[in-house]
């Protein structure tokens, strides 16, 4: 033994002069050696060598906690029946999936305590999701295989269902076992709290006891100036005030003062008539009321009686206004007072008409209303008619009522759109319409009201309605569909580029530069144009090669963009693709989606539409519900397919992400009924590692999908089996949450946030966003979206997509066309397009179809796709991203912000050194996000493996790509000193004797020789004994043909390695491969010197190309 000691450390002494011999006769035999690369599925098949790591479980809520959810003023309940429950994972604790009275353990047998409780309670237990515990614990594993991490039990997940009189009881007796992990009530929106005090408003229709009170009309918001959060204020409710001990404080207003209206948008919107919450009666509130409840100034019912207590309460009898004008008082006084913020105004000037319409004045720098601007609208004909005289063609010029904060634009529907509540959201047209057809706002908004709009008379800004759709004449329903897509104004070679379409957000250069002008007018000398602008009438987007498609200042799709506002700058696709090509990979193989397949779950879609019948997958054996009543609405998911995928077939739209595979799955069929988690639990099961999911549903106030236990658990488990899941954000204008009860902990879904399409174009027209014009400012947050939470981390928006001007498949307001079907519910459905998708409905199908393309392209690059957690850092890193309100805080081109430094809808608050005070992150930088992959995921370029001697065991070449426990492992073979190695290149000669391993490396780059900056392995192994391994590091050099040594390090089972780079000239050891681009080869040596009962655990090896894409020529040449 002393003997062979020595030996090892006269051997170690020497090895530097051992590595330089020349080699001399090999032995006869090698190893047989694993495949060069491994596959994707090998993670799935072959198991890791190390145990998993344990799951984080979220502390269970005290069971004294666990209420049935109430309306705190009426007591009335607010449940859906659904008791949710999970066992603790080690338990395996299993219901059928038919409903029972039983659970049973591990062994087979009943759980006698929950026997107890259901049967104490009268209830039933069944499985929550309609798969095999055997299809769900498959999932399961292979996201451990991928993770390396535990994963929740989902067969141990359930549904109790009980009379609702013994929910809470039944709930609190589940959640005190010790085997119960989580209990959750299912609920409906609902408000919860409430005060007792001298509130201003104490609650739906309540005055607080003291004097001034019952103020807050339900048409207006709470009297603080923009105290909503949509303005960029802090909430219109004071919960300080609420909870005042002696309730003497009158800040506390929530609810208003019609209790049936109020109790029917609190039913909505909680926060709206909750005491214990900031949001009070805001502008969202209040458009729901113009939208929900009934007497409004259309028809002939009586107006409401009874406003409030107080002489403040102005007026105290009123109507709602589903088209969101502003108006003089129902019943008009000689000197009448109309509230504008809660606050009186009088109008400038005698009223003619009942509740005649006003027009006034806004800051042109803030936005905000004028105080003393209010004058009445003079009607040429003096006819008793609110919108001018519809016969001789004088426009009416409703403003809308500013106290709404522009709320409208996200809560109504546009006017060019059937939908089945009245009212649309372009102030002037929905005047306009429903004072020649009340029942446009009294009713529903149908084909007559949409018929009546794009009937208006005038053009241009001289028109009540300023119509997205393309003209009738040259764009016949029962003609060919036009193209809508969009292109740069310039190729990348200066040449000009092939459309300019409505497809905007695709387009990474803006319609219009941040400070330019619009557009001249054709033919030259004409008046320049003006916002809005008309439409030209000429078919310029049929063709893509028309020389009209290219020109701005006519281009239909280009002036639509100006119409919507903003100024784009969207995906920079093109610029995406320029960078593939010098990468060598062909955009039309690889790099759009290919080889990914995308999930959309949304409640409908029309999977037969023209721009996705041959693209989409709709999930076997469920019927889908196409029904149009709200929330089911099919022209929703349509819209969301089309954004990501839709066929690139040159009519129509064409999908962020056309190449790859497009799956739906409805949340609500014939065959289940609502089935939100199992649609889910299907689509994971279908999926593969690198897939995407996307979601563009929530449950509102703030709440996520992932904000339900069940969701968040499924969600979770995704991840871990590398499936990205995308969810919008919500519209709600409030901090984000994404876990059960913002609790924390992290699904790793993406949460996507709306933003303005880039830059506003101006001064905006009175039917878009209020406030006004923020020049320099692009990719502030739309005033509706939910954003990160920075008060009590209840969640993170990770960045943030277009929240409004999209153009998609669906819903008809651009393009029409007719067509028949077997089923009555998709005739003249099929072939429908809408340039107003919104909401962050639109912004998450975007980034989901950018986290296709970014899949595609590492699958392309790297052969294997990145780690959600990976991709999510991508897309979200700061230098990958269009900033928030994108100018540097510090810029003197910032503006002044309203009311003295509040944020606005940018969200700066310059009072705080520009502190960003509602984050929704930025919108996605594509050239960058693909540099920063190529950089930092994976050692940055693709690996292949090669045994050449060793026994394989296990792992794979994404064993070799993080530091996670996941090695590659490698049984060591004898070998004496003097035998070699066949491997690429000539021979290496092994220098020492005994137990032996010999990897061979081979890295790839698509980018040419010319190229590359550098060339190195950083490794990190373990060895299964305790007796010393050597490791060596060797390059290929091909102009000596000879592997070269770079260095050695020592092994151990707690680890080893280091980090090694070429000794040499990088041209000397950079090759040219067949497609044009560069490779290099290394080899990783081990010996232990005595025998060969060890193995070698390599669990990453990060062999880099290093390659200057900015720069061609900025490497050495070969």
């Amino acid at each position: 033994m002393l003997i062979r000691l020595a030996a090892t450390a006269c051997a170690a002494g020497i090895v530097t002069v051992l590595l330089a011999a020349a080699p001399i006769i090999p032995e006869k035999q090698l190893a047989t050696a694993a495949p060069v690369s491994a596959k994707v599925d090998d993670l799935i098949t072959q198991p890791g060598a190390r145990g998993l790591a344990p799951r984080a479980v979220r502390p269970k809520q005290r069971s004294a906690d666990i209420i049935l959810p109430e309306d705190p003023i009426s007591g009335r309940p607010q449940w859906n029946g659904k008791l949710g429950v999970k066992f603790r994972d080690e338990l395996k604790v299993r219901a059928d999936r038919i409903s029972s009275t039983t659970v049973r353990g591990a062994n087979g047998q009943p759980i006698p305590q929950v026997t107890e409780i259901l049967s104490g309670f009268g209830g039933t237990v069944r499985q929550a999701l309609r798969r095999t515990p055997e299809e769900l614990r498959a999932l399961e594993m292979r996201a451990e295989r991928i993770s390396k991490m535990a994963q929740a039990d989902l067969a141990g997940i359930v549904y109790v269902d009980v009379q609702p009189e013994k929910l809470v009881d039944t709930a609190r007796a589940l959640n005190d076992l010790d085997i119960v992990e989580w209990v959750e009530i299912e609920r409906i929106m609902m408000p919860d709290g409430g005060g007792t005090n001298q509130a201003e408003q104490d609650g739906c229709g309540a005055n607080g006891p003291g004097d001034g009170t019952g103020i807050t009309n339900c048409y207006t918001t709470s009297p603080d100036s923009r105290c909503s959060t949509l303005g960029g204020g802090q909430g219109c409710n004071d919960v300080n005030a609420c909870t005042a001990p002696d309730g003497s404080l009158p800040a506390c207003r929530y609810g208003c003062n019609n209790t049936n209206c109020c109790e029917i948008v609190a039913a909505l919107i909680p926060g709206c008539n909750d005491g214990e919450g900031n949001q009070g009666w805001d502008a969202v509130c209040a458009t729901y009321a113009n939208i929900l409840c009934s007497s409004t100034v259309y028809d002939a019912s009586p107006a409401i009686q009874g406003g409030g207590g107080s002489a403040v309460s102005i007026p105290s009898t009123y109507k709602y206004d589903p088209c969101f004008a502003m108006r003089g008082p129902i019943n008009p006084a000689p000197s009448p007072d109309v509230l504008v913020y809660g606050i009186v105004e009088t109008p400038v000037g005698a009223l003619t008409v009942t509740s005649q319409l006003l027009t006034y004045t806004t800051d042109p720098t803030t936005g905000a209303f004028v105080t003393g601007s209010l004058v009445p609208v003079d009607y040429p004909t003096n006819a008793p008619s609110d919108e001018g005289e519809p016969l001789t063609g004088v426009p009416q010029q409703a403003l809308p009522d500013p106290s709404l904060e522009g709320a409208y634009l996200a809560f109504s529907t546009g006017c060019f759109v059937e939908h089945t509540f009245g009212g649309c959201n372009q102030v002037s047209c929905c005047v306009y319409v429903c004072r020649n057809d009340p029942s446009c706002c009294v009713i529903e908004w149908d084909l007559n009201c949409v018929a009546i709009a794009q009937n208006a008379p005038g053009g241009g800004s001289s028109s009540p309605c300023t119509s997205q759709s393309l003209p009738i004449g040259p764009f016949p329903p029962t003609g060919q569909t036009p193209l809508l897509t969009a292109g740069n104004r310039e190729s990348i070679d200066g040449s000009p580029g092939n459309a300019r379409g409505y497809q905007t957000y695709t387009v990474g250069d803006a319609v219009l530069g941040p400070f330019d002008n619009l557009p001249p007018s054709t033919p030259p000398g004409a008046p320049p144009l003006t916002y809005p602008v008309k439409a030209p009438t000429d078919n310029a987007a049929t063709f893509p090669g028309d020389a009209e498609r290219r020109d701005t200042s006519s281009n239909l799709g280009t002036l639509a963009a100006i119409n919507s506002g903003y100024r784009g700058g969207g995906l920079d696709l093109q610029g995406y693709e320029v960078l593939l090509t010098q990468l060598n990979i062909n955009p039309a193989q690889k790099g759009r989606g290919q080889g990914v397949e995308v999930a959309v779950i949304e409640h409908s879609a029309y999977v037969n539409h023209e721009d996705l019948i041959n693209v989409v997958v709709p999930e076997p054996n469920q019927t889908q519900v196409l029904v149009i009543s709200p929330p089911l609405d099919p022209n929703h998911g349509t819209a969301v397919l089309g954004v990501i995928g839709a066929e690139r077939n040159n009519i129509g739209v064409t999908g962020i992400a056309d190449g790859a595979d497009l799956s739906f799955y409805p949340i609500v069929s014939r065959e289940e009924g609502a089935r939100l988690e199992n649609a889910y639990t299907n689509a994971l099961i279908a999926l593969q590692e690198g897939d995407v999911i996307n979601m563009s549903i929530g449950s509102g106030g703030g709440n996520t999908v992932v904000a339900s236990p069940i969701m968040f658990d499924l969600v979770t488990t995704g991840t871990n089996a590398g499936i990205t899941t995308v969810i919008s954000a919500g519209n709600d204008a409030v901090a984000v949450i994404t876990s059960p009860g913002g609790a924390g902990g992290d699904s790793g879904a993406v949460i996507v946030g709306a933003c303005w399409p880039g830059f506003q174009v101006g001064q905006l027209s009175t039917d878009v966003s209020i406030p006004g014009p923020f020049p320099g400012n692009g990719y502030c947050r739309l005033n509706f979206s939910n954003f990160t939470s920075t008060d009590n981390n209840t969640g993170n928006v990770t960045l943030s997509g277009w929240g409004t001007g999209v153009t998609s498949c669906g819903y008809g307001d651009l393009f029409n066309g007719t067509n028949t079907s077997e089923d009555p519910l998709e005739v003249n459905r099929l072939r429908s397009y809408t340039s107003v998708f919104n909401g962050t409905s639109s912004a998450a199908p975007i980034i989901s179809g950018w986290c296709a393309r970014l899949q595609s392209f590492s699958i392309a690059w790297f052969g294997a796709p990145l780690p959600p957690q990976v991709l999510r850092a991508a897309i979200s890193t700061q230098t990958n991203i269009h900033q928030q309100c994108g100018i540097d805080y510090d810029s003197d081109q910032m503006p002044g912000y309203p009311e003295a430094g509040d944020p606005s809808v940018g969200d700066i608050d310059i009072a705080i050194n520009g502190a960003i005070v509602a984050p929704i992150g930025g919108f996605p930088r594509a050239t960058n996000t693909v540099s920063w992959i190529v950089s930092n995921t994976f050692g940055g370029t693709p690996v292949a493996y090669d045994i050449i001697c060793g026994t394989y065991e296990g792992g794979s070449n994404f064993s070799l790509r993080q530091l996670d426990g996941n090695a590659l492992r490698i049984g060591a073979v004898r070998r004496r000193a003097g035998s070699r190695g066949n491997g690429y290149g000539p021979d290496l000669f092994y220098p020492l004797g005994g137990g032996t391993t010999d990897l061979q490396l081979k890295v790839s780059s698509l980018g040419s020789t010319e190229n590359v900056t550098s060339i190195g392995l950083a490794t990190s192994s373990s060895v299964s004994w305790n007796l010393p391994v050597l490791e060596v590091v060797y390059f290929y050099n091909h102009r000596l043909n000879r592997w070269m040594a770079s260095g050695s390090s020592s092994l151990s089972p707690v680890g080893g390695g280091g980090a090694f780079t070429i000794p040499g000239s990088i041209s000397d050891y950079i090759l040219s491969n067949s497609t044009g681009g560069s490779q290099a080869y290394a080899r990783v040596y081990t010996c232990g010197l005595t025998n060969s009962g060890y193995s070698v655990l390599h669990d990453f090896l990060a062999f880099a190309i290093g390659v200057d894409i900015f720069n061609p020529g900025g490497g050495v040449a070969p």
